[in-house]
């Protein structure tokens, strides 16, 4: 008899992390990614096409 054995090795843990001030999310995710490409563009603007965001919501 065969018995297959899943490996462990391909297990992940995985989280998600933001900042609230009197319960409002301040800075998450999408924060994070819009920094990263103002920070790789230089240009709010490109930064938030690059993300699908618009300028105003940036």
């Amino acid at each position: 008899m065969n018995v297959m054995q899943k490996s462990h090795s391909d297990m992940e843990i995985k989280s998600k992390l933001w900042i609230e001030v009197d319960g409002e999310p301040v800075f998450g995710r999408g924060r994070r990614f819009l920094l990263q490409a103002i920070d790789k563009y230089g240009s709010i603007n490109q930064a938030a096409k690059e993300i699908n965001i618009s300028y105003r919501r940036a």
